[in-house]
């Protein structure tokens, strides 16, 4: 029973960090279309968080600031705008290089600091 409620209270917490990622970055005014390969981003997400569960490794968490960071800068505005007008939201280029690659400059600092801590002492 005490697993099943530190379950719940895990389950609480991932969904409090994961839900406004979620809102903010898929509204509709960032004209985002849920492509195929969605469906394989939640079951790769979901795989991750189980394999890193049996390891106990960290799991995957939704990182709001820079995933609203990123769309702010894949979003593509109109240059044919009056001044003083406000640009209108053309399109936002969806793709996942950007992400594994600031997740893998990431892990590199994260290996660097531990290395460095070494040469310390």
């Amino acid at each position: 029973m005490a697993d099943f409620l530190i379950f719940i209270r895990i389950y609480v917490f991932a969904s409090c960090f994961t839900s406004p990622c979620r809102l903010i970055v898929n509204k509709k005014a960032n004209k985002l279309v849920k492509g195929s390969g969605f469906h394989l981003d939640l079951l790769l997400i979901g795989g991750l968080a189980c394999f890193n569960s049996i390891l106990g490794l960290p799991w995957v968490w939704a990182a709001t600031v820079r995933s609203v960071t990123h769309t702010g800068a894949l979003t593509v505005y109109s240059k044919t705008h009056a001044p003083g007008e406000k640009p209108k939201l053309v399109r936002v280029h969806e793709q996942r290089v950007t992400a594994c690659l600031v997740n893998l400059l990431i892990g590199k600092c994260l290996f660097t600091a531990i290395i460095d801590s070494e040469m310390v002492r």
